[in-house]
């Protein structure tokens, strides 16, 4: 069973590898790519859960990625999270600052690490998911009759024919059509 589709984006082969290896060894499926345009291009080509994102790399670096990624209407709901060897605090906090869920520092190749990101990561994807559709239907003010064992519930409408001094006190108990 496939759980998430997952993009690795590592300049270093070996690191790149070992990661997709572990991803796959959690029933994700893994897709990796050795530099930032590539890894830009399949972004928008295909769909992707979660993107484990190298933070150095020759071209187009990680910082530069993530910016273009949270900069897309269409891309910025991705989680990424960044790896990177460096353990400079300076670039975690620009990463977040950017827009990354998370930072793992190498060698972030450890099973239970990658794993726990992956986990957070598509634990905020389905909230955003669940939540689109939330409010895409709250936009649509569609009437829904609402009953209480058969019999209609009645709604507050504003009266025809009565004013009042007070607008809010301009409302009356009518049933739903």
């Amino acid at each position: 069973m496939i759980i998430g589709n997952i993009l690795v984006v590592d300049d270093d082969f070996g690191t790149r590898e070992i990661i997709k290896h572990n991803v796959i060894e959690q029933g994700h499926q893994a897709t990796a790519v050795e530099d930032g345009e590539k890894a830009i291009e399949l972004l928008k080509s295909r769909a992707f859960d979660l993107v484990l994102l190298d933070v150095l790399m020759p071209g187009l670096d990680g910082h530069e990625v993530l910016r273009r990624l949270k900069a897309d209407h269409l891309l910025r709901h991705i989680p990424v999270v960044m790896i990177s060897g460096l353990d400079d605090i300076k670039s975690v906090v620009t990463c977040i600052e950017i827009g990354a869920e998370d930072f793992l520092t190498k060698p972030s190749t450890q099973p239970c690490s990658v794993h726990a990101s992956i986990l957070a990561s598509r634990k905020k994807l389905s909230e955003i998911r669940t939540e689109t559709p939330r409010r895409h239907r709250s936009s649509q003010k569609t009437p829904r009759k609402r009953t209480l064992r058969g019999q209609p519930l009645r709604t507050l409408h504003p009266p025809t024919t009565t004013q009042y001094s007070r607008p809010q006190s301009r409302l009356a108990l009518h049933p739903i059509q």
